[in-house]
């Protein structure tokens, strides 16, 4: 079975990694504690977590996307947007989830009976934006920034001043899909999202990436980016991904790291500016 790797981020915060390299945020508090997502649904996460914390553990999704969320059957009281209902459906399926990794390289040796089920969508509840979860000496705060998905939420953490960005903002963040919300829609809501925590944190942590350094600048990098593309001066780097095509905005290598030595870049559908 697959085995779960950790590391401390902070005494009250730690970073898990799944099978696919996707991450996830244990934050303890002195009374519970909360799980930032429940990765792809491989391996027993609640298992690992009861390893890390006696606490009892809530568990707030950033989005409703299969590398996201599929491990919340194993955990009673999970929070996620409904405006990701459609999208959690659609992500639900093994076929799905299989060419998922199998494209990462990682499906080779598991077997149907390794994929936990999806927990049931009525079984969520509603992530609303400005919903703040205390822990008990530390707090989270839910920041939507719809555009990954409509439901895409940032969490920040006042006590640590962190900000987890997850898939809403990233190195490479990717909006080619029909169910993403167009540039320029993600543009006015990360401007939003900026102005509303601008000053309020120190440290950005991604869900991809394996841990790299994030400058605090990141959302005004990859609104730059937004205006590039809008602008037709981006790079326009052909990409495809689990059989969506798109542009990638910014020259990247083989890491997905900026060739001109920025960060933050940008995967859009050329129909959908």
């Amino acid at each position: 079975m697959f085995q779960f790797l950790s590391e401390e981020v902070s005494d009250r915060i730690t970073r898990i990694y799944g099978i696919s390299g996707e991450q996830m945020y244990l934050i303890k508090g002195t009374e519970k504690a909360a799980l930032i997502d429940t990765g792809c649904g491989i391996g027993d996460l609640k298992d690992y977590i009861s390893r890390l914390t006696g606490l009892p553990v809530v568990v707030l999704a950033t989005h409703g996307h299969l590398d996201h969320a599929m491990g919340a059957v194993q955990f009673p009281e999970v929070w996620m947007s409904r405006l990701d209902a459609s999208i959690y459906t659609a992500h639900s399926s093994l076929d799905l989830r299989k060419e998922y990794l199998e494209s990462s390289g990682r499906l080779r040796g598991l077997e149907d009976r390794d994929f936990l089920p999806a927990k049931p969508l009525n079984e969520y509840h509603d992530l609303k934006d400005g919903q703040v979860f205390r822990l008990g000496g530390i707090s989270i705060e839910a920041v939507a920034c719809g555009g990954h998905t409509p439901g895409s939420m940032m969490f920040l953490i006042p006590e640590e001043k962190i900000l987890i960005s997850g898939d809403a903002c990233c190195f490479f963040t990717m909006l080619q899909d029909t169910s993403c919300l167009t540039v320029s829609e993600y543009e006015s809501n990360l401007k939003t999202t900026d102005r509303r925590t601008a000053g309020k944190y120190s440290a950005v942590l991604m869900s991809h990436g394996h841990g790299m350094k994030v400058p605090v600048t990141l959302m005004k990098n990859v609104l730059e980016v937004c205006k590039e593309i809008e602008e037709g001066k981006d790079d326009r780097v052909p990409f495809t991904f689990l059989n969506l095509n798109g542009f990638v905005a910014k020259a990247y290598s083989k890491n997905y790291m900026r060739t001109d030595g920025g960060f933050g870049n940008i995967v859009y559908n050329p129909d959908r500016i």
